[in-house]
């Protein structure tokens, strides 16, 4: 009889901790949803920092090359401007 009390008293803490665990398991769901969710939301931001920064580069390329032909051609007016003033 008293091992029989032993086992019942064994299965009813059992049930407690799976149902403790299940109720355990069940938040780590939702907080894994919230991450995933987390992260979606990061990756979308990262890819439009990505976005500007590409446009970016492109961007001061072309810069540089307006800025090189504008040097380019001010060396070529002071060059012609000092040329004729000799002459």
């Amino acid at each position: 009889m008293n091992d029989q009390l032993n086992q019942v008293e064994a299965l009813a803490t059992a049930r407690v901790s799976i149902a403790r665990l299940e109720v355990e398991v069940a938040h780590l769901r939702m907080g894994l949803a919230a991450v995933e969710e987390s992260n979606q939301q990061l990756t979308a931001k990262l890819d439009q920092v990505l976005l500007t920064l590409s446009e970016a580069r492109g961007g001061w390329k072309t810069l540089m090359v307006v800025g090189g032909a504008a040097s380019a051609v001010g060396g070529l007016i002071t060059w012609i401007v000092q040329h004729f003033m000799k002459g």
